[in-house]
């Protein structure tokens, strides 16, 4: 509700700016997938491995 709140009220910045439809999918994207720190969570309960969390989030970002 917050980052929909602060979309709203940036949202004519971000028409200006030629980013409000990048923003709307990434924050469409982050209420599908969850926060990272959710992710990780997620990650550490069904693999029991600190070790595989972390390959797999740097999987994920690509880093």
């Amino acid at each position: 509700d917050v980052l929909r709140a602060l979309l709203a009220h940036v949202r004519d910045a971000l028409e200006d700016s030629g980013d409000l439809k990048a923003a709307q999918k990434a924050l469409t994207a982050l209420e599908r997938r969850g926060s990272g720190a959710r992710v990780q969570r997620e990650l550490l309960e069904r693999t029991g491995s600190l070790r595989d969390t972390v390959a797999e989030c740097v999987r994920i970002t690509g880093g």
